[in-house]
């Protein structure tokens, strides 16, 4: 079966947040080691809130090799949020692969320092990784600042009293 074995393309330390009139340039891998005969199509689809959707296509039949590259030109030219689909469609053997992303399309503020930005967000999440995805792309928006109401307390103290701050100074060295 051909699989999707790698995208690139978005930022790992801001994440999928991107202004408008940006190309985004997905590189992508697809693995047919098992099909070198395989007629491949990789299709994109990016579909808004609404519902309504932008498309491509791109025939990658004619490379015989075991992992064949493409890299997909995606313009994104609204403002708001979206889901992205990349599919590797193999029409030989009648298989599809994914990959979904959400991203963000949002005008990036030009002349506000963030510290001086009134609009922030509240955020959350489990895990110290994911705290540092999120501020980095609140950090590319410009967002002035953000409350953290998630923090799992039992991080912070392991035994009763004695208290580890290191995943906080982590998340604090990020906003500072």
């Amino acid at each position: 079966m051909s699989k999707i074995a790698e995208i690139t393309g978005f930022d790992r330390w801001t994440g999928p947040i991107f202004e408008p009139g940006d190309i985004l340039k997905l590189g992508v891998k697809v693995d047919t080691s098992d099909r070198p005969d395989a007629q491949l199509f990789v299709e994109w689809e990016l579909t808004d809130i609404w519902g309504e959707m932008t498309t491509g296509k791109a025939d990658i039949s004619a490379v015989k090799k075991p992992i064949r590259n493409i890299t997909l030109e995606i313009p994104l030219r609204d403002v708001g949020a979206f889901d992205l689909e990349v599919r590797a469609t193999d029409i030989t053997y009648d298989t599809r692969d994914k990959f979904r992303q959400k991203i963000a399309v949002i005008p990036q503020p030009k002349d506000i320092p963030p510290e001086k930005n009134p609009f922030g967000v509240n955020l959350g999440t489990h895990t110290f990784k994911g705290m540092k995805v999120v501020l980095g792309a609140c950090r590319r928006a410009g967002v002035g600042w953000a409350g953290l109401w998630n923090t799992l307390w039992f991080r912070c103290e392991k035994q009763e009293g004695k208290f580890d701050w290191s995943e906080m100074d982590g998340i604090m060295d990020i906003v500072d």
